[in-house]
């Protein structure tokens, strides 16, 4: 049992190791997850993951790990083979919220304090369109907004439209974006996707296309808010952006 450890680990740690070659394979992530599972079924440990969570259905389980030779940059992705942000079974409810899961898995990028504290402001959960994404493997970027993105998101949050998806008057990362905002304290209790499927019109036919991005702040008032930022649908600046372009994978 050892010894099929050591290799399920090594091969992790191989494929671990694909996700930055240039050619990338866009399965590696997929094969990460597979030995993370296996030796976490195994042993015990989620090795060379952080983190594995089998306790949910099939579609619901996770496994949460950093790409190799990063110390910080952190990443949620699911046990399922679901592709992305497009995958039909992210599109209907009930379905898996990674972004909840995500949340609660926050610690590994904070690491100060208690699992509960509140993150900062700018602290931002994002996924990738299908487009500018490497991995056809749902991933979740756990991290926060650049300083300069952060800075001007904050100081207009107040105007952000808290019923709809509306396209900010100012540029974020360089990047024309639409912001929705949603009076709540994080995103365990409502699901980030099906909230830009059901206010953005048009996106279940091309949710492919969509990058989204939720981030905590604080309003004037002290109240805490999530602002879930994505890319216009149509019009000038509809073509989806990374989500790197608006985050780093520190909170300093």
């Amino acid at each position: 049992m050892r010894l099929c450890s050591v290799l399920i680990v090594c091969l992790g740690v191989l494929c671990l190791g694909s996700l930055n070659a240039k050619a990338v394979s866009r399965s590696a992530l997929g094969m990460v997850v597979s030995a993370c599972r296996a030796n976490f079924t195994v042993t015990s440990s989620p090795a060379p993951c952080l983190a594995v969570e089998t306790d949910k259905d099939a579609e619901g389980g996770y496994a949460v790990l950093r790409e190799p030779g990063e110390r910080q940059r952190t990443i949620l992705t699911a046990l399922a083979d679901i592709s992305g942000i497009e995958d039909p079974r992210l599109l209907n409810a009930p379905a898996p919220n990674f972004f909840a899961d995500a949340w609660r898995e926050r610690h590994w990028l904070l690491s100060k304090g208690s699992a509960d504290d509140d993150p900062p402001d700018g602290f931002a959960l994002g996924i990738n369109s299908k487009f500018v994404r490497s991995q056809d493997r749902l991933h979740i970027h756990i991290a926060c907004l650049r300083p300069d993105v952060q800075a001007a998101l904050k100081s207009r949050v107040v105007a952000v439209n808290p019923n709809r998806f509306a396209r900010l008057s100012f540029r974020l990362g360089g990047k024309s974006v639409l912001a929705m905002r949603i009076d709540a304290a994080d995103t365990v209790d409502f699901n980030p996707i099906q909230v830009l499927l059901d206010e953005l019109p048009g996106t279940g036919v091309e949710s492919r296309r969509q990058t989204l991005i939720a981030v905590r702040e604080t309003l004037p008032n002290g109240r805490s808010a999530i602002v879930l930022l994505t890319n216009p649908t149509q019009g000038p600046g509809s073509s989806p952006f990374a989500v790197e372009r608006l985050i780093q994978s520190d909170c300093n």
